[in-house]
């Protein structure tokens, strides 16, 4: 009997290390500094190994498997705060792994507190070709508000929060679009905008500062009130330098997995460089009240930033109360560049005629000087279905709102052909649309495509207006256009008619169309298009010059009626 129970005693040890250690060896650590190697169950585990200084210096840390942090977050304080002391830390997974938690509110699944020089890479070692082998699930229910799938937080006192990496990550929040939900209920993909010793998770401004060197690369963001938040509260203080967003895919074609609030929301950014992110699917509920856009840009602290070579498509703001739909926003700042995008599908309601704010808009520019528009391609169409049923309805591609506005808007094409099929109201819907007073001798507009549908041009469609009254400062077409700038000498076309885009949710133009738009733009900085062809893209028909909107393509310039041989 005694023998028998040591024989059983040895088992059953064996069989817990057989079951725990799998479990210790999804988190492996290595260090250059300090305790050298360790093995944890957890991320958070292994954060909290290195805040108590326990590894040092370089730190890696493998993900070999699935980990539950369960409701207390993966938190990697600053260097030098407490016990901590290394100099970066790298997490990257060795197999498809998932990282998933239930944080409280207010929390991140995982949370850098001030950390600097942190790399979050989802890319499987030696990652070629490069993928989203790491998936980080915020696993909460619906109902838990106000939470993050990544937190960041830097401020004064737990430090910057500064040179960090987030890249080739899968990354799902715990939004459900088709579940009832307000303006209050704040769910993040990646939230860096606050830096309070409370933890706080929301849409006003915060007291988050100094993320600078930030890179936000090749993720994929879903099921969140908005994809990506970096914000400061300061305009002066605190901003956040060089801040790099790209190659990312925000939105997702299930319903319940959409980004409804903003794809992009950025507050008081010096240096940036938003590039060749697809945003789509931000489509509110009909019962919420607010207005969405794919890259929301504001902040009087905002300078040189460039948003370039993105995709922005499927923003709706359906509430019968009327609110604004808009592809870019951007509010304040200087030299910002608005090139190369691609902007489609805004729609709203029939709710106002005459609002600057409260309609659908391809781009918005509400404030800030230097602005570089270039070589954008803009479309507005569909059909504002819903709202009080005699109140009219507006839109523009491109809407400007303040008479401070300054800057450069040539080689684009603007094209609007949206309905209001409910409304018996004023229909005024524009290519362009500037405000009240505004002095277009401080801007600079030209080599731009206006299109609008012939057949309603003059009644519902207009290439541009000037002023928000009802029935005046509308130019029915590019003549009459511009006459009222004194501008757009060389921009096209003539004659109203829609623009010759493959299809409505397809912005190529197809080889061998005979349009203007063809060589009808002028050489300016960018000299790439949308798709990385050089300006002017060679082909088989005389390309003489860049063609005016996002993409290059090998079109025809001439007239119909053209004198050429018929026989040989």
């Amino acid at each position: 009997m005694c023998k028998l129970s040591k024989k059983l005693k040895v088992f059953l040890t064996l069989l817990l290390i057989v079951f725990i250690e799998p479990a210790l060896a999804q988190v492996s650590l290595t260090a250059t500094g300090g305790t050298l190697t360790g093995t944890y169950a957890t991320l958070g585990a292994a954060f909290s190994a290195i805040n108590a200084g326990t590894h040092q210096g370089a730190i890696t840390i493998n993900i070999n498997g699935n980990t539950s942090e369960g409701a207390t977050p993966a938190t990697l304080n600053a260097s030098g705060s407490g016990s901590a002391s290394y100099t970066s830390v790298t997490i990257r997974p060795t197999v498809t792994a998932t990282i998933s938690g239930t944080p409280p509110a207010n929390r991140g699944v995982i949370e850098l507190i001030g950390a600097d020089n942190v790399t979050i890479d989802g890319d499987i070692i030696p990652g070629a070709p490069v993928n989203r082998d790491l998936t980080i699930i915020n696993a909460n229910p619906h109902s838990t508000n106000n939470t993050a799938v990544i937190r960041l937080v830097g401020s004064s006192t737990v430090g910057n929060c500064s040179n960090n990496t987030i890249q080739n990550c899968v990354i799902i929040g715990n939004f459900d679009a088709t579940s009832l939900y307000t303006t209050s209920n704040y769910h993040a993909g990646i939230y860096a905008a606050n830096g309070s010793t409370t933890p706080t998770i929301t849409n006003t401004s915060t007291s988050g500062i100094d993320y600078d060197n930030l890179t936000i690369h090749n993720n994929e963001i879903r099921k969140a009130y908005v994809g990506i938040a970096v914000r400061s509260s300061s305009s002066t203080t605190g901003v956040n330098d060089n801040l790099t967003i790209t190659n990312n895919i925000i939105g997702s074609n299930i319903p319940s997995e959409y980004v409804v609030f903003r794809g992009i929301h950025l507050e008081n950014i010096n240096g940036g460089n938003i590039s060749q992110n697809e945003i789509f699917n931000i489509r509110l509920s009909a019962s919420v009240g607010t207005s969405n856009a794919g890259i929301d840009l504001f902040g009087t602290g905002t300078n040189n930033v460039n948003i370039t070579r993105n995709k922005i498509w499927g923003v709706a703001s359906p509430s019968s109360s009327g609110w604004g739909a808009y592809g870019i926003n951007a509010t304040a700042g200087t030299n910002t560049t608005i090139a190369n995008n691609v902007i489609y599908d805004i729609t709203t309601t029939h709710y106002s005629p005459i609002s600057q704010t409260f309609n659908a808009f391809g781009i918005r520019l509400g404030g800030g000087t230097g602005y570089k528009v270039w070589y954008n391609s803009v479309h507005i169409y569909g059909d504002y279905s819903s709202g009080p049923t005699t109140t009219g309805s507006a839109s523009a591609a491109l809407c400007v709102t303040s008479t401070t506005v300054t800057g450069d808007i040539r080689n684009n094409i603007f094209a609007n052909k949206l309905t209001a099929s409910g409304s018996t109201g004023t229909k005024e819907h524009k290519a362009v649309w500037f405000p009240t007073g505004f002095n277009f001798t401080t801007v600079t507009i030209n080599h731009n495509s206006y299109n609008i549908p012939a057949a309603t041009a003059g009644t519902e469609h207009f290439v541009g207006k000037v002023g928000t009254a009802t029935g005046t400062g509308n130019s029915n077409n590019l003549a009459q256009w511009q006459t009222t700038t004194g501008q757009d000498a060389n921009s096209v076309p003539a004659a109203n008619t829609n623009a010759p885009f493959t299809a409505d949710n397809d912005l190529t133009i197809p080889t061998n169309t005979n349009t203007p738009i063809e060589s009808g733009a002028t050489p300016v900085a960018i000299t790439i298009d949308h798709d990385g062809f050089t300006r002017p893209k060679p082909g088989l028909n005389p390309n003489l010059a860049p063609d005016i909107g996002a993409y290059e393509f090998d079109g025809l310039n001439g007239v119909a009626n053209d004198v050429g041989i018929l026989n040989l």
